[in-house]
């Protein structure tokens, strides 16, 4: 018997799941699509196989109607996993890869204006400036949000429609600065 102990759920969002021992869990690593359903996961869980055993006598809900030969794929719930046990997982496979992403990335507001500051004349174009941020794995529709945030509270200026890829975004020319 395993002194760690993990609650695992077909789903995340799925019906019941159960606390299990750790080692009743094989092939863990962090994933987006569950078993069964093959649900894809807005982020990355830990995920494992267990026996139909192991699912048969923790009670955890599954159809039945799947090849078990291989194990049942489940993921584990961070929440209702004792700290001890999920701190020793997070030694083991670090961080959530979609955590870990977000993390290390500025704020998309943040970043426009750090890419605006290092141009010479303090301003891009609004296509270039999306492949760039594109580029470093921000979404179409954040950079959309960004740019429209930055331009209303003052930080940037635009010139342009905001539909056209050759929108001028510029940082405001500061009249108290001496040339």
């Amino acid at each position: 018997m395993s002194e760690y102990e993990v609650y695992v759920k077909r789903q995340p969002t799925g019906g019941d799941g159960a606390l299990i021992p750790l080692d009743a869990i094989t092939s863990i690593g962090w994933g987006k699509i569950t078993g069964g359903i093959r649900m894809q996961t807005p982020v990355a869980y830990l995920m494992g196989l267990i026996s139909e055993e192991t699912m048969r006598s923790a009670n955890i809900k599954c159809s039945g109607m799947h090849n078990y030969d291989n194990g049942i794929k489940v993921c584990i719930i961070k929440g209702h996993t004792p700290t001890k046990t999920w701190k020793y997982l997070m030694e083991l496979y670090g961080p959530s890869p979609s955590l870990g992403e977000r993390k290390r990335k500025p704020y998309c507001t943040t970043r426009i204006i750090q890419l605006l500051e290092r141009e010479n004349k303090h301003e891009l174009c609004r296509k270039a400036l999306r492949d760039i941020l594109r580029e470093e794995g921000y979404k179409a529709s954040r950079i959309r949000n960004a740019i429209k945030s930055v331009s209303l509270d003052g930080r940037v200026e635009t010139k342009g429609s905001s539909f056209s890829p050759n929108q001028i975004i510029r940082l405001p020319k500061n009249e108290n600065v001496e040339a």
